[in-house]
Parts: structure tokens; C-alpha cells; sequence
């Protein structure tokens, strides 16, 4: 089996596409990847197929990788890795749905790897009476192979209605490797055995990082509680970065540093910093080697280490309409793979893990849900758990046993894409 990867040869990438490969050879000079999975050879080229006979082309599959775009540019002119920057996010996908569709040889079986960490599917508006303009480009876009994106609960009447579903295919442990590309997840792994030793000083760690309403909404009633088991914190690095700017908080445009300012004053709330900020030049995580990920290391050594449970906010969180489908983030991958317990804000992050990793319910999953979309009635459920810590915690710890163990058995033994591709294509 023939895979023509349209992106560039690099490690990351290359073993988000062949992890767990029987035999594997990878060569350098050649930018080629050979090995077996399920008894099926399979070979990968990376951009380094020119010489093929057009026939061999044509039965072989054609890999194009967003993630791989925007960061390391493509062979369409102009460069869909330029919509992103000139455009804003996600202003960008209608026009790169558009470039990718007109662009693409229809005589190749094309697997589009647009899994680049939030959910596409999100944004696009819903409209009873006719189908948006991006509707339709997505679609047309789906059509034109087999669709790859993030983990999605396909329960949507409305996108049912108007997207290819049957195209689109949910692929984890590719989905992982992508995400370690970004975030570095697998950072949490080995923090895992280290967490567990720890005498942590809290019960429960709150910490979020970009603004969003409802998160600050859920510092300041955590705040009022007054509580001394909870550690609660702000990441500074969104503000670091955007001084002077706006953003969009889900109702209208606020000041990033009218929002800090904002966060500061609120009692009991600690301010992590994370770069410039930082009054001490060694505590700037900006300097360290691995600069890609300040955030990262600072929800490692600064957040996952103060209490056993943390509080998940997954990126939708805010979001009011239950059948958009949603995916996972980092942030619920690295809670699972440190084997932190926690609890969520919403619960879709939960519907997901149990349709795509675990078949077992979160212990508290019909509390979450009572009070998703409530920042008052989930700080009032935190205060419940937290004064019956010691008979709540353990089916939570449990729990998040059972589902460490899954996902790690997942990613020892599986390729989701190739699992799909020998087995059920």
C-alpha cells in the first residue's frame, strides 16, 4: 500500500503518520518510510515522488496535512500557509477549503489530515433558512477524499443535513502525535509517575489561559468561596503576548490588558507568569530550550503539581448549542496521559472519552452536565466535592486510572489511520 505524502519529510510528522509500524526503516536521503502494519506493507514517500509512473500514482493514496501547511508551507500557489496570517482564524479555512478543492487532481485518492487543533466544524454558523457560503465550500472540500479531522460527537440534525459525514473518520492516535507536535503532550507522560508521589498542598488546581467570559466568571465565585484547598491561577502569557490588542470574548471585543488588569484585583487568584512578565530573568520560560511550549511547562511544573484534581475547561467550553460537534484539545489529552483526576466545565469533553477511548462514564458526569453553562452552578458543585473530598475523590482517581491505562494502551499497539486504511477501507 502506497502512501504520497504532499508535505515535507521531518521526524514529528513523520511518525504521526507511522507510529507503531512493524519493521520500519525511515530514510533520510530518500524521504521515505517503509514497514508493515496488520500484515499489509506499506510504503510513505514524503514529497519525493516525481519520478512514479502516473498509474502507481493513481492507485496509491494522496496525503495532505494542514498542520504541515501552515507551518512549513505547500506547493499551491499562493501559499495556503499565507491565509492564516493575512486572514485570522478562522476567517482562513473558507479560503483554504476554496485553494485545496480548485488545486487538487481529482484522479487521486486524496486523505486530507485537516485535524489542526480546533475543531473546524465549530465555527461554522448555523442558518435555518439557507446553507452558508461555508457550508458549501466544506463540503464540496470533503468530497474530494477521504476527510480527516479531530475527534467529533456526530450528533448534529443540522450538519448531518448538509456535510459528507460518511467522509469523515476519526483517527486518535494520529490525532495525539499531532497535538504532541504542538503541545508537547507527551511532556505528561513522564510527569505521571512524579505526580503520584507528591504531597500536594491544594485538593483541586483551577488554572485557565486565554480569556473567555466564563472563565473569569468561574475566578471570581471561586474566589468568593473563600476556600484554602483550592489553588487558583492565571496564566499570563496570552496577555504578554497581546498588549494592546483586542479579542473576542464571546459576547464582544475587551482589551486583553484591561482584562489582566481586571484579573489581578481579583483575591485569591494567583498570576502566573510565564515570560517578560516574569520579575526574575531564570523564572522566564521563555528562555528555556524548548521554547515552543512556555504554557505547557508552565501547567507542568507550575498547575499539575499543586493538587491531585485539576478543573478541565476544554476550548468550546463556552459554547451554548449542544449539537455542534466538538473535539478534543490538549488540554484534556495531557490531564489523561499525567493520570490527573479531574473535572470538567462542560460535558462533551466527557461524551468524547467514552465514544472514542473509554466505554465507562465519568463518575460525576450527570452533575457536569446539570451545571455546564453555569459558572455559578459549577463553583457550587466544586464546593460540594471539596467538602466530601475524601468519598468523591476516590471513584474520580479510579476512574482516571482506567482511562490512563486505555489511552496508553491505545497509543502502545495502534495507528488509527493505518488501522482504518488495512482493515475497513
Amino acid at each position: 500500500m502506497n502512501f504520497f505524502v504532499w508535505n515535507s519529510f521531518h521526524l514529528p510528522f513523520v511518525y504521526q503518520l507511522c507510529h507503531n509500524l512493524e519493521n520500519r526503516v525511515i530514510s533520510f536521503s530518500k524521504k521515505k518510510v517503509t514497514g508493515s502494519y496488520k500484515g499489509v506493507d506499506v510504503n510513505f514517500y514524503f514529497n519525493n515522488f516525481g519520478d512514479f509512473d502516473e498509474d502507481i500514482k493513481k492507485e496509491g493514496y494522496h496525503i495532505i496535512s494542514r498542520t504541515e501547511i501552515v507551518k512549513r508551507g505547500f506547493f499551491i500557489e499562493p501559499p495556503i500557509s499565507s491565509f492564516q496570517n493575512k486572514l485570522g482564524f478562522p476567517d482562513c479555512l473558507k479560503k483554504e477549503y476554496e485553494t485545496i478543492t480548485n488545486e487538487i487532481e481529482s484522479d487521486f485518492k486524496w486523505i486530507l489530515f485537516w485535524n489542526y487543533g480546533e475543531n473546524i466544524f465549530v465555527h461554522i454558523p448555523k442558518n435555518e433558512n439557507k446553507t452558508p457560503e461555508e457550508i458549501n465550500l466544506l463540503n464540496k472540500f470533503i468530497k474530494k477524499g477521504i476527510f480527516v479531522t479531530d475527534n467529533f460527537i456526530e450528533n448534529s440534525p443540522h450538519f448531518s443535513k448538509v456535510i459528507a459525514l460518511d467522509n469523515i473518520r476519526h483517527f486518535i492516535t494520529n490525532d495525539l502525535y499531532m497535538w504532541n507536535t504542538f503541545a508537547k503532550i507527551f511532556y505528561a507522560n513522564e510527569f505521571s509517575p512524579i505526580y503520584k508521589k507528591l504531597n500536594y498542598d491544594y485538593k483541586l488546581a483551577v488554572s485557565f489561559r486565554s480569556p473567555k467570559k466564563h472563565r473569569i466568571e468561574i475566578c471570581n465565585f471561586i474566589s468568593e468561596l473563600n476556600r484554602n484547598d483550592i489553588f487558583l491561577s492565571y496564566s499570563s502569557h496570552f496577555f504578554e503576548r497581546k498588549t494592546n490588542e483586542k479579542y473576542f470574548d464571546g459576547e464582544g471585543f475587551s482589551q486583553y490588558d484591561e482584562t489582566f488588569k481586571k484579573l489581578k484585583s481579583i483575591k485569591n487568584l494567583n498570576i502566573n507568569n510565564v515570560g517578560d512578565f516574569s520579575k526574575k530573568d531564570y523564572e522566564n520560560l521563555l528562555l528555556i530550550s524548548n521554547d515552543e511550549t512556555p504554557m505547557e511547562h508552565d501547567y507542568y511544573h507550575r498547575i499539575l503539581s499543586k493538587a491531585p484534581v485539576v478543573l478541565l475547561d476544554e476550548t468550546h467550553a463556552y459554547n451554548k448549542d449542544s449539537d455542534i460537534p466538538m473535539n478534543l484539545s490538549e488540554k484534556t489529552y495531557i490531564l489523561i496521559l499525567a493520570n490527573k483526576p479531574f473535572l470538567s466545565t462542560h460535558h462533551y469533553p466527557l461524551d468524547i472519552i467514552k465514544k472514542y477511548i473509554l466505554n465507562i462514564e465519568h463518575p460525576y458526569y450527570t452533575e457536569i452536565k446539570k451545571c455546564t453553562n453555569n459558572s455559578k452552578e459549577l463553583v457550587n458543585f466544586i464546593n460540594h466535592f471539596l467538602d466530601n473530598f475524601e468519598s468523591m475523590y476516590p471513584p474520580l482517581k479510579k476512574y482516571t486510572e482506567m482511562l490512563n491505562t486505555k489511552l496508553k494502551n491505545i497509543l502502545d499497539n495502534e495507528n488509527s489511520f493505518l488501522e482504518h486504511m488495512t482493515t475497513k477501507i
